[in-house]
C-alpha cells in the first residue's frame, strides 16, 4: 500500500534529506586518492549524527544467515554496483565510488546515493556516472500529478540505454516515510503509460543503477556487496522525491542537482 504523505510529514522527509545533502557537500573535497573506503563511512555518520539523526542503513536488515548491515554508508568501487561494505581499502585514481546514505530525523527515512571519480578517470567512467545522473534527470522531468510510473521509468530506461550503459534488473527503488522501504517498488525500466497514477504526497526514491558492460551480478560471501559479472565499473544515483500538486520536488538536494 502507497502511504501518502501530508504536507507536514513532506516537511519531516526534507529536514531528514538535508542532513544528507549537507554529507555529499562535504564529500565533493573528501574523496581523493588515498583514503579508506571506512574514512567516507566515518565522515558520513559524523554528520548524520551531529544534525541529530540516526543513520537508517547502520544495523539494517540481516536474517537467514547473513547480518544487519555494518555501516551508516554503502561504499560501492568499481565493480561494485551496490551494498558495499566499508572497510580499509584505499582508493586510487581511475577508481568510480559510490556512496549511498539513509538519515532518520524525528522518525522520518530519506535516501540518496552519488557516484564519485576518484583522481584521473576514463571517459568511460565519466560517461558512466554522468549516464546514471542524466537517467535520473529523465524519470524525475515525468513526476507530475496525472502521468504513471511507466513513464517515469521508461524515461530512465532509454537515457540509460542512449549513455550505452546496461540497467541493474531486479533491484529496485522505492517508497520511503516512516519505514525505510515502503511501497511502490519502482524498476528503473518500464513502459509508459502503465503503473500507478502519481498524486500529491507520493514520496519515494529513484535509483538508477547501471553498469558500464553488462549488469548480471553476484553477490559476495559477505551477503550484502553486488558486484558486476563481467567486472564491468558500475554507477548509481539516488533521490527522495516527492509529488506536488503542479510537479516534484527534490528532498535529498537542491533543484540545482537535476
Amino acid at each position: 500500500m502507497i502511504v501518502i504523505k501530508t504536507a507536514a510529514e513532506v516537511d519531516a522527509i526534507r529536514a531528514s534529506g538535508m542532513i544528507l545533502r549537507e554529507v555529499f557537500a562535504h564529500l565533493e573535497d573528501f574523496i581523493r586518492p588515498g583514503i579508506i573506503t571506512e574514512d567516507i563511512n566515518r565522515l558520513a555518520e559524523e554528520t548524520i549524527r551531529l544534525r541529530g539523526a540516526i543513520p537508517s542503513f547502520l544495523n539494517y536488515g540481516g536474517g537467514y544467515g547473513i547480518p544487519p548491515f555494518p555501516a551508516a554508508a554503502c561504499i560501492s568501487v568499481n565493480d561494485e554496483i551496490i551494498h558495499g561494505i566499508p572497510s580499509e581499502r584505499r582508493l586510487e585514481s581511475g577508481d568510480v565510488v559510490s556512496v549511498d546514505l539513509g538519515a532518520c530525523l524525528d522518525g522520518w527515512h530519506s535516501d540518496a546515493c552519488r557516484t564519485y571519480a576518484v583522481g584521473d578517470c576514463s571517459a568511460d567512467s565519466l560517461n558512466l556516472i554522468a549516464t546514471a545522473e542524466k537517467a535520473f534527470c529523465a524519470g524525475f522531468a515525468k513526476v507530475k500529478p496525472g502521468n504513471r510510473l511507466g513513464d517515469m521509468q521508461a524515461a530512465v530506461y532509454a537515457e540509460i540505454v542512449a549513455g550505452g550503459c546496461d540497467v541493474v534488473r531486479n533491484f529496485s527503488g522505492h517508497g520511503i516515510g516512516r519505514s525505510l522501504h515502503e511501497d511502490p517498488v519502482i524498476y528503473n525500466y518500464g513502459q509508459s503509460g502503465r503503473g500507478v497514477k502519481f498524486v500529491p504526497g507520493m514520496v519515494f526514491c529513484l535509483e538508477p543503477m547501471i553498469a558500464a558492460g553488462s549488469a548480471d551480478y553476484y553477490f559476495m560471501p559477505d551477503g550484502w556487496t553486488v558486484r558486476t559479472r563481467d567486472g564491468s565499473m558500475a554507477a548509481h544515483y539516488e533521490n527522495t522525491i516527492a509529488v506536488t500538486e503542479t510537479g516534484a520536488e527534490l528532498l535529498t538536494c537542491g533543484e540545482d542537482c537535476a
